[in-house]
């Protein structure tokens, strides 16, 4: 997952990530998602590529399960905050995160 810049003087950031994949036509399927590599006390957290450092953000998927199309690619949104309040006082520099993203069938 790629942020903007994190600047606690523009407020709070919301990004949207697409996840696309194709699944069998008719075949119901689930995502799921884990917490991330960095997650603490139930937040998701991205990390300073440098120092100890994390800001916490939200992450959610527009919805976790559907049907397969066949051939054509099915896309899901997620969306992510990060608050300013949490930017605020947080080192300068380039954080990320790497969260998992799991598409099941469900029968």
């Amino acid at each position: 997952m790629s942020f903007p810049d994190l600047d606690p003087s523009i407020g709070n950031v919301h990004t949207v990530f697409h996840a696309h994949f194709c699944c069998t036509n008719g075949s119901s399927y689930r995502i799921t998602m884990n917490m991330g590599l960095y997650e603490a006390g139930g937040r998701r957290r991205i990390k300073h590529e440098f120092k100890d450092s994390y800001i916490p953000y939200n992450l959610v998927i527009n919805f976790n399960s559907g049907t397969g199309s066949g051939s054509y690619p099915i896309s899901h949104i997620l969306e992510s905050d990060v608050y300013a309040i949490d930017i605020a006082g947080a080192p300068l520099g380039s954080y990320s995160d790497t969260i998992i993203i799991t598409i099941t069938p469900s029968y």
